[in-house]
This record gives C-alpha cells, sequence and structure tokens, in this order.
C-alpha cells in the first residue's frame, strides 16, 4: 500500500521539483537579465532531460511514465530558460576553437 502511494507522491514531486526552472525563467524575462546563468550548463541540463524521456520510454522494460513527465516537463522548462539566457545574457558566448566557423 506505501508503495503506491509512494509513487503517486513521486509522480506528483516529479513535476513539482524543477518549478526552479519556472522561478528562473519568470526572473529572466521579467528582470531581462541572464548575467550570471549558463547557456552551457542550461544545455546539459536539456541534453540530460532528453537521455532520462529516452531512456524511460524506450530502454526499461516497462515504460515509466512518472519519469517520462518528469523530464518532458524539465526539458519544456529547461528551453524557455535557455532561450532567454541566449536572449538576455549580457556576456558572449565563448569563442572556442570548436565554435569558430573560420
Amino acid at each position: 500500500m506505501w508503495k503506491k502511494s509512494f509513487g503517486t507522491f513521486m509522480g506528483i514531486w516529479a513535476v513539482i521539483s524543477h518549478g526552479w526552472l519556472l522561478l528562473q525563467a519568470y526572473k529572466i524575462f521579467s528582470e531581462k537579465d541572464a548575467s550570471g546563468i549558463s547557456a552551457i550548463g542550461f544545455s546539459v541540463v536539456l541534453l540530460g532531460a532528453i537521455f532520462w524521456f529516452i531512456y524511460a520510454a524506450f530502454v526499461m522494460e516497462k515504460q515509466d511514465f512518472r519519469m517520462m513527465t518528469s523530464s518532458g516537463v524539465g526539458f519544456s522548462l529547461g528551453i524557455v530558460v535557455l532561450i532567454g539566457v541566449l536572449k538576455y545574457n549580457k556576456k558572449p558566448l565563448p569563442k572556442t576553437a570548436a565554435l569558430r566557423c573560420e
């Protein structure tokens, strides 16, 4: 009985726990400032969300809806934050050898 209740709680928590991304997006767009937030760091967060979704949807023997929902919400909110970072970050992106188009 407790496992089912805990599973329900974790399904709800999986979505709520991404609330920090919503707060971050609100702060970026309301202040029109994303200084101090790394586009590369949020790209890694998005990549992780994609990997978790693929794992939950295709690798696990039984698809895990909670994990797919959580990673989908995290990816969606992460995209919003990344758009804000790219739009409002005052610092230019680093020019590394891999990013140069010379």
